[in-house]
């Protein structure tokens, strides 16, 4: 009877061990499953994001390279006007030599006159396009940053909706939600980072970032 006793009672702990540890094994998987389904689900809301910015940067880009354009135009523009005008100066020595001098020196001051014309042409559209160029490039920083805060609530709707699906259990309450908004905004803005103006003082970045800025104004 002791023995029998003593038997039945390992074989309740070993049934009770094995039902314990199959609960556990369960939870795992469960949260497991729960965790990947949350997390591929968010991310996939993050990629809109990121493709949105692969876009849009390639946009910024083009108008950048339109701004250096401007810039190279405006110094060829002034390069191409400097020569012509040394090359007016030297015909004034030249005018001297009989039939042909003056008349090299009509056609270099035609062209003085014109490549001077070209020159402020080129600098009058430089001065109006690249500002407006920036603008659009500011708009568009500007449309990056505020489709990244919609993808960013977007994402923790998705968390919050996928979590609860899988796992009733699972608490979202909006401390922790806002909790995981900043950091995901955070994190987001470390990574990605955005196109803004300098400000006139600041930290060594804002110098940095105001030296970069001033080479295409």
């Amino acid at each position: 009877m002791v023995l029998f006793i003593a038997f039945i009672a390992s074989v309740l702990l070993a049934g009770f061990s094995l039902y314990d540890n199959g609960t556990v094994a369960s939870e795992r998987i469960r949260m497991q499953n729960t965790t990947d389904a949350t997390v591929y689900s968010t991310v996939n809301v993050i990629t809109r994001d990121m493709n949105f910015i692969a876009y849009t940067n390639r946009s910024m880009v083009a108008n950048q390279v339109a701004i250096a354009q401007l810039v190279g135009l405006s110094s060829w523009a002034h390069m191409l006007d400097k020569s012509v005008q040394n090359l007016d100066d030297i015909m004034d020595y030249v005018q001297i030599v009989p039939y042909i001098g003056p008349v090299l020196k009509r056609i270099t001051a035609v062209m003085a006159k014109f490549s001077n014309m070209a020159k402020n042409g080129v600098d009058k559209a430089a001065k109006i396009a690249i500002p407006l160029i920036d603008g659009l490039i500011g708009i568009i920083s500007t449309g990056q940053r505020a489709f990244q805060v919609a993808t960013a609530d977007m994402a923790i709707a998705t968390y919050e909706g996928v979590s609860k699906a899988n796992d009733k259990d699972i608490d979202t309450n909006l401390l922790i939600s806002g909790a995981t908004f900043i950091k995901l905004l955070k994190a987001w803005d470390d990574d990605v980072g955005r196109n803004r103006k300098p400000r006139t003082g600041g930290s060594k970045k804002d110098k940095n970032i105001r030296a970069r800025y001033e080479e295409f104004v």
